[in-house]
């Protein structure tokens, strides 16, 4: 057993190699020798197994905007076009087919199962599939009006946020079977509903609302700008809006998140792969990381984009963007190699080192 006192000289004895190696860089014999060689070699393994870098294709589907865009499998995405019609893919992306609901404004769109979907337009009201959007039906029985701000679903209950047609006045709805009933938002733009703590909160003109009931009551959780997005990332609230990205902090107050970002407008958020992500309009595509409070852009393939970056989706394997000239952008992890490739590789490095070594000692 080592006493106390033997563990604490020891212990400073230690930490005085340390300070004597680190300061004077004096060698110890007791401790191992750390070659340059060898320390760029392992930074570079490091790096190389850790450091993933995005790969962007574009598949362009019709010359209008792209407001929507939903996942339902691995393999199955839905797009929802400005009067272009909804269309389908069934592999990840590489081809799509136009379903429908041609000539009708989709300004968005959301599924709650793989072949049940929303679609919400501002002048036609809200229209809805049930065989994966070969055929559509209209679905406004119970709304004051046709032109839908926005579609939300949270633990299966769709929310539509539409405009009354005879004040002007935008409230928010809830589907009750197949009749919209009045939530207690009202004379509030929401521009998304999400779940957060075991609650509500709904994000748009005005700020941000908080429910505890189910939507029946409201209150301000008021950041002083208008979401146009909101996303639960890392056990904290964010809302992307036109003046950058807001954190919700536990007192209710908001931190500006915007080093990073190359234009302030956000007009999505969506957490994929572990990581955050902003459709940051004019700016591209910009991540944050776990520990981080600054950005980085993920511009790859993006510069040259033709419109504005309007909504984002994600699978397992895959990035989606649609942007506002009709294309879908589609983004995917680099392969990292497998470890067993890493150690063939260090392996192979280490012996052109000591090869080359022994020849500079002969």
């Amino acid at each position: 057993m080592i006493q106390v006192d033997d563990w604490e000289g020891n212990n400073m004895h230690f930490k005085q190699k340390q300070a004597s190696m680190a300061l004077g860089g004096l060698k110890d014999p007791s401790m191992p020798a750390v070659s340059p060689m060898m320390a760029l070699l392992v930074f570079f393994l490091f790096s190389f197994s850790t450091q993933a870098t995005l790969i962007w294709d574009e598949t362009f589907l019709v010359n209008t905007d792209i407001y929507a865009i939903v996942a339902v499998s691995e393999t199955t995405l839905y797009a929802g076009t400005f009067t272009g019609g909804v269309f389908r893919t069934d592999d990840g992306g590489d081809s799509w087919v136009l379903l429908g609901l041609t000539g009708k404004p989709i300004v968005s769109m959301v599924a709650t199962s793989p072949l049940t979907l929303y679609a919400g337009t501002n002048r036609e009201g809200i229209f809805y599939s049930q065989d994966g959007g070969v055929s559509w039906s209209s679905l406004n029985d119970g709304l004051p009006g046709n032109q839908v701000q926005s579609l939300s679903v949270v633990n299966g209950v769709v929310y539509a946020s539409v405009r009354e047609h005879t004040t002007g006045h935008i409230h928010l709805f809830r589907l009750n079977g197949n009749l919209w009933e009045l939530t207690g938002l009202v004379h509030f733009n929401a521009a998304d509903v999400i779940e957060f703590n075991n609650a509500l909160y709904a994000g748009g003109e005005g700020g941000v609302r908080r429910s505890t009931d189910g939507g029946n009551t409201w209150i301000e959780v008021n950041n002083n700008v208008g979401p146009n997005a909101l996303a639960v990332w890392n056990g904290t609230l964010y809302a992307g809006t036109s003046d950058h990205v807001w954190r919700l902090n536990p007192d209710d107050t908001w931190s500006k998140l915007y080093q990073g970002l190359l234009t302030a407008t956000i007009g999505d958020l969506i957490v994929w792969q572990k990581t955050l992500y902003a459709a940051n309009d004019g700016g591209g595509v910009a991540s944050l990381s776990v520990g981080s409070d600054i950005w980085t852009p993920e511009n790859t393939a993006l510069t040259a984009h033709r419109g504005a970056l309007l909504t984002l989706a994600a699978t397992g394997t895959a990035l989606y963007v649609g942007v506002g000239a009709g294309s879908v952008l589609r983004a995917q992890l680099e392969p990292i190699p497998e470890p067993s490739t890493l150690v063939l590789l260090g392996i192979g490095l280490l012996g052109i080192m000591g090869l080359s070594k022994r020849r500079r000692q002969k």
